[in-house]
């Protein structure tokens, strides 16, 4: 699984030139690490306990060239795995072998849909496990943190865990952006929640209709322990299975929930571990409570590939990510509960990309900015932790670079943040801020000048009104500029930067021409002297003076 279909001899040989190996003339000797099962998940969980012992380096770019989304596209090269996979498995990895297949953590992703996902392994496709399969391996990882501590897990904690680990939030969702009830009251919140459990079938299996607050009350006060802990360690979030672990109940198998009570037990069985694991000072049992709240806001990617045992090799993914241009609310976009103030709405245009900053070595990030009328504030770009709160300035970057057009930096210090918001303030271009400046001092100097004309035609010309030409030498320029500046930005990013710019030149323009329909209906303006140019104005008056000498000669 991951390998490229041939392509024709042409494509065979470049690849060729590309990979030394399939020159050599030998075929790979493979180590099968996806079974038996206690080697394959051996391997996954050790893997993911260390990444540090074999992610070298990570490189992330960024792209903005839109208003919608961001292209990212990350690098990871990672090292040698014999030695590690001998330490975790010696027993599946023998010393004739050459390559590995396995399942190979490749990244670490909010549990957002994917856009143009993309993934390759040392220069071969690969392609991500099902969502049951990363269930599956996520609650035996936290299974295997807790286990010196908690021991194995009943299998009804285990399936609870299974279904957290997996919960796809777009049902929940969908009922509580769409509800105008206001976030963050419990009682708003309850009757959501209510909701979103009878949608589900949840009221039918315990014999109700529905369900109603008091119905769930037990429930609710048996996780509040547990809630507050997860947020302890991960910004709080609605959407979060790890904090309301009500939300992943629907997608445990029904055996697990037989009545309300013993539905309460499995949720208490579930608190204990937790706040006992938040009480414990051991590492593995606070990592277990930290991974345990993440993994209701985040998953683990885990891809099937063949890896080189004794070279270096990269792991390449590309996507595009949603590009938020408002502040997230305690580092959660939640389009449900958002609501600007009026200091926002009048700042710049910000950009926020989250990134994680502590799953290598050392760690890349380079932020570019694809439209060239569109600039990076260099100086007014900030790292934001991942609750959006600033991060204290212990030490700066390793290194860092910052120009108009891109923002990179990279650090290798130990104990820096795993994950970091960037905020990225935009503003015009010099060259299109200098066009917009030209065309809405045109438009308005355009309408002083045509309240000027039109005061003096009527206070100093007795009454004398103006003329189609008169109103166009100032009307026409004018509009043309201003329409211009409406629709020439190219891409949705320039457009939505320059809004306000937009909005006032609509204004003006709107304006001018309102100034101009009310100076034509009081009589100010006449348009009807349009039709007769210059020329045959002279001409007529020409035939009036000889038609007036003719009568004088006649008499």
């Amino acid at each position: 699984m991951g390998s490229r279909e041939h392509e024709g001899e042409s494509k065979d040989t470049q690849q060729g030139a590309e990979n030394p190996k399939q020159d050599q003339g030998c075929e790979d000797r493979v180590s099968e690490l996806r079974e038996p099962p206690k080697i394959r998940d051996d391997v996954v969980f050790g893997l993911l306990r260390n990444p540090l012992a074999w992610r070298l380096r990570a490189v992330e770019q960024i792209e903005l060239s839109s208003a919608i989304f961001a292209d990212r596209r990350r690098s990871i090269q990672a090292m040698p795995l014999r030695e590690l996979l001998k330490g975790i498995a010696a027993d599946g990895v023998q010393s004739t072998d050459t390559h590995a297949r396995l399942y190979l953590p490749v990244g670490n992703f909010p549990k957002r849909q994917l856009f143009d996902f993309d993934l390759t392994v040392d220069g071969e496709i690969a392609f991500l496990l099902p969502r049951a399969a990363h269930g599956y391996f996520q609650s035996r990882f936290l299974e295997t943190l807790a286990s010196e501590w908690a021991g194995d897990f009943p299998p009804d904690l285990m399936a609870l865990l299974d279904a957290i680990c997996q919960f796809p939030v777009g049902p929940w969702q969908t009922i509580h952006e769409r509800s105008k009830k206001v976030k963050g009251k419990k009682e708003a919140f309850t009757s959501l929640l209510c909701e979103y459990l009878t949608a589900k079938g949840l009221a039918s299996h315990f014999g109700k209709t529905e369900l109603s607050p008091p119905d769930i009350a037990s429930f609710q006060c048996a996780i509040e322990p547990l809630r507050r802990a997860v947020c302890e360690n991960s910004p709080p979030d609605i959407n979060s299975a790890s904090e309301n672990p009500l939300l992943a109940l629907p997608y445990l198998d029904r055996q697990w929930l037989p009545d309300e009570d013993r539905t309460r037990i499995l949720l208490e069985r579930l608190r204990n571990l937790v706040t006992e694991g938040s009480r414990n000072n051991t590492a593995n049992a606070k990592r277990f409570v930290r991974v345990y709240s993440d993994y209701g806001r985040n998953w683990d990617a885990l891809a099937e590939c063949k890896v080189p045992l004794d070279s270096p090799f990269l792991i390449k993914v590309s996507e595009r990510r949603a590009l938020p241009l408002r502040e997230p609310q305690g580092g959660v976009i939640d389009d449900a509960r958002h609501h600007e103030g009026l200091r926002r709405k009048i700042r710049r245009k910000r950009v926020h990309q989250l990134v994680n900053f502590a799953d290598a070595r050392t760690n890349h990030v380079s932020v570019r900015m694809m439209d060239a009328s569109v600039e990076l504030i260099r100086e007014k770009w900030k790292p934001m932790d991942e609750r959006y709160l600033p991060i204290a300035p212990v030490s700066p970057p390793d290194a860092s670079e910052a120009t108009d057009e891109i923002i990179a930096f990279y650090d290798a210090k130990p104990g820096r943040k795993e994950r970091m918001w960037l905020e990225l303030p935009l503003r015009p271009s010099s060259g299109v801020i200098a066009t917009n400046l030209v065309i809405l001092l045109l438009t308005l100097t355009a309408i002083v000048g045509f309240v000027t004309l039109v005061s003096n035609a009527g206070g100093i010309g007795g009454g004398k009104d103006l003329s189609g030409n008169d109103v166009a030498v100032l009307l026409v320029p004018s509009a043309v500029a201003a329409a211009l500046l409406l629709v020439r930005h190219s891409t949705t990013l320039a457009a939505e930067v320059n809004r306000k710019v937009h909005y006032g030149a609509a204004v003006l323009l709107v304006g001018l021409w309102l100034l101009t329909l009310i100076l034509y209906m009081t009589d100010q303006v006449s348009f009807g002297e349009l039709e007769n140019s210059s020329a045959p104005q002279k001409v007529d008056e020409r035939l009036d003076r000889h038609t007036l000498m003719v009568r004088v000669e006649h008499h």
